[in-house]
């Protein structure tokens, strides 16, 4: 499969094609016992992307999230500017971007992962 750069990316937009952006986050603050992971699915599932989120250790949250650009860039707004009630993150790291020409993830699934 091959990763593609936001050079590339934009260059295959502009001709009708979509990749898929892929990224991964880690979340720290006051994010456990929250309802954190239940939000960021929910949140996850009504823009239809596709990933996992996880509690890691007392708080710390981690997660990927895999969909189209402009969605996957709408959720890490929401993410690190809004996030889910209840929570205080104090950062928010997005890594591993990479571009795909398909998902890599099952279709319509954003699971919640109990056990890390």
């Amino acid at each position: 499969m091959t990763n593609y750069s936001i050079e590339n990316y934009l260059d295959r937009l502009s001709l009708g094609e979509q990749l898929i952006l892929k990224v991964d986050f880690v979340v720290r603050g006051t994010v456990t016992g929250v309802g954190f992971r239940r939000s960021v699915k929910t949140t996850a599932d009504a823009m239809q992307l596709r990933g996992w989120v996880a509690n890691a250790t007392t708080n710390k949250i981690l997660g990927t999230v895999e969909g189209p650009y402009e969605t996957v860039q709408n959720f890490k707004s929401w993410l690190a500017l809004t996030g889910p009630k209840g929570a205080s993150i104090q950062e928010v790291v997005f890594s591993d971007e990479t571009w795909k020409a398909e998902y890599t993830l099952p279709a319509g699934v954003f699971n919640i992962v109990y056990e890390y």
